[in-house]
């Protein structure tokens, strides 16, 4: 049972209490508890191995180890064996070896200010990518892309942002149909905007910008268009949130519908459905205190399917949020994770659409 969630359209297939998702593979679902990493699996959880961090225990408690940014932020399988994950004070990378405890590096460490997103780590192939999330309140920091060519073992910055051009990046992905890469930045209007990379992210052009309608954690790719959810939070007034369709055809930006709070989640079905969840996280512009999923048929129809109402943690410790795990999954079945619902602190669902969903 889910303590204040409401399914109609939804179906929750498992639930997996205290885990945080990351990746989908053809392994399992890669992902954390506090700071110890493992598989989800149809067998149960198999645990990894922990990263050598301080803390590591009360990275686990609810709400302190959230409030803190003590646990494992992202995190991505390197081939068959590597793992490279980040958390507040650094990048990872662990090297698998049959029958032998996994061995932890700090490739890339982090200063007290900085650290990165679930979003901000790409992998393809050889090739690791690593965005700067830093608070920069007064705008006074440049903010870096790195990247690796050897498999995450070797860090280098590739692309800066000057002072005063953005606050942060808030994710970057590769297009599955075209292999040019995409990053988005905010917080403020001037500073929102979706970039786009065709070499690798040494260089980037900005393809939208100026707005609340370009602040983004994250794009959803389809054959024909491009999907996101706005991201305008707590500081963005009475500025409503949306989702927006791009055709790669051309155009503007279409309006599609209204969201009850920022997106901060997005995921892709292998049928080509766009799920998206939004967050709570106090503002002004939000329509309730509920984390809400939405599915989107092909990315055009839109359906609320399930909300879930927010925790009694403060909101300054930890927001109430869902969103998906990253990867490809092969069922139809998708991975939400949730964090400051009243259903639990940290929990990962496997979920899927009911065949005939109520409206909202």
């Amino acid at each position: 049972m889910l303590l204040g969630a409401q399914c109609p359209g939804l179906e929750v297939r498992a639930i997996h209490r205290g885990f945080h998702p990351h990746e989908v593979t053809a392994r399992g679902l890669l992902a954390s508890r506090g700071t110890t990493l493992h598989w989800l699996t149809d067998g149960g959880a198999l645990p990894i191995a922990g990263l050598p961090t301080p803390n590591r225990h009360v990275a686990r408690l609810p709400w302190v180890g959230p409030a803190l940014r003590l646990g494992i932020q992202t995190a991505r399988a390197l081939g068959d064996d590597a793992i490279i994950a980040a958390t507040q004070k650094g990048c990872w990378r662990g090297q698998t070896s049959p029958g032998e405890p996994i061995r932890w590096s700090c490739v890339l460490p982090f200063d007290a200010a900085s650290h990165t997103t679930r979003r901000g780590l790409l992998v393809h192939g050889e090739r690791v990518w690593l965005t700067e999330y830093a608070r920069n309140p007064r705008r006074t920091r440049p903010i870096r892309l790195w990247r690796s060519d050897d498999g995450g073992r070797h860090f280098e910055s590739i692309f800066r942002f000057s002072p005063g051009k953005i606050r942060h990046i808030h994710f970057i992905q590769r297009d599955p149909f075209t292999g040019d890469l995409w990053l988005g930045t905010g917080d403020n209007d001037a500073e929102c905007g979706l970039y786009r990379s065709t070499d690798a992210g040494a260089s980037w052009g900005l393809v939208h910008g100026g707005s609340q309608h370009f602040r983004a954690v994250g794009l959803a790719f389809l054959p024909d268009a491009i999907v996101w959810g706005t991201d305008a939070g707590r500081d963005a007034g009475h500025v409503r949130n949306q989702i927006i369709r791009l055709e790669r055809s051309g155009g503007q930006p279409q309006q599609l519908c209204w969201l009850q709070g920022p997106a901060h989640g997005i995921g892709v079905a292998p049928d080509g459905d766009v799920w998206l969840a939004t967050g709570v996280e106090g503002g002004a512009n939000e329509h309730d205190s509920r984390v809400h999923v939405w599915h989107g048929r092909g990315g055009h129809s839109w359906t609320e399917v399930a909300s879930f109402a927010r925790g009694l943690q403060p909101l300054r410790g930890q927001y109430a949020i869902g969103h998906f795990a990253d990867g490809h999954p092969q069922q139809e079945h998708m991975w939400l994770g949730l964090r400051g619902v009243l259903a639990g602190d940290v929990l990962t669902l496997e979920i899927a659409r009911t065949t005939a969903p109520s409206q909202p």
